[in-house]
């Protein structure tokens, strides 16, 4: 217990002498600090002096999208310095960096209710067509959607009998959504097979990997 309170006293000298040269709020105790984001800070944000600027940057990151995936975008933009250049500042790459992560981490509902989020529109609903009936996990305008995520590619090709079930199902989503004057796509955040994506082509359906 003595060890680490002495390695919190040394870690809070850092942050205390970084916030002041950055004209950053000073934490007034070792016990106020957040520990957590500032280990990520230290070894990520500060190895270099480009990066002492992204102190700013990590902190609101962490507090999104939590320490982990806010390292790793920070990892990803130190080795990328074009992803920042691409961008007009540091802010607007890690966020753009994490947000992607995240998405690619989520699953099921979580996913959808991300792309609701992200493409604006609405949630899950039904629609109808002369002959069928499909929900669909959300529209943006006359664009309607299906999302999947986490294993479910792994799944299907575990299976031939769940791989047509999905061609089946996405068919009569197309047919439905075309009925209603609509586009059908399809949203993932895990990396569609190529077998699969080559049929996704050939019928006409639009796909988007948030990878």
């Amino acid at each position: 217990k003595r060890l680490e309170e002495t390695v919190k006293i040394i870690v809070y000298s850092s942050i205390k002498g970084l916030c002041i040269k950055k004209g950053l709020q000073v934490p007034s105790s070792v016990a106020t600090a957040n520990f957590q984001i500032v280990k990520g800070i230290l070894k990520n944000a500060l190895i270099t002096e480009k990066f002492v600027d992204g102190l700013k940057v990590y902190t609101a990151l962490a507090k999104k999208f939590g320490p982990k995936i806010s390292q790793k975008a920070i990892k990803i933009l130190r080795a990328n310095p074009s992803l920042v250049e691409q961008e007009k500042d540091l802010a607007s790459a890690a966020n753009k960096v994490a947000e992607k992560m995240n998405a690619a981490n989520i699953r099921g509902k979580q996913f959808e209710d991300f792309l609701v989020k992200k493409l604006g529109g609405k949630g899950s609903f039904k629609a109808k067509s002369a002959y069928s009936s499909r929900e669909f996990d959300g529209a943006v305008g006359n664009v309607w959607y299906e999302a999947k995520s986490g294993e479910y590619w792994n799944m299907l090709l575990s299976s031939k009998k769940k791989l047509e079930d999905f061609k089946g199902d996405m068919g009569r989503g197309l047919n439905v959504a075309k009925a209603n004057g609509a586009i059908y796509e399809l949203h993932t955040n895990s990396a569609i097979p190529q077998c699969i994506k080559d049929w996704l082509i050939k019928k006409g359906i639009k796909f988007t990997e948030w990878l």
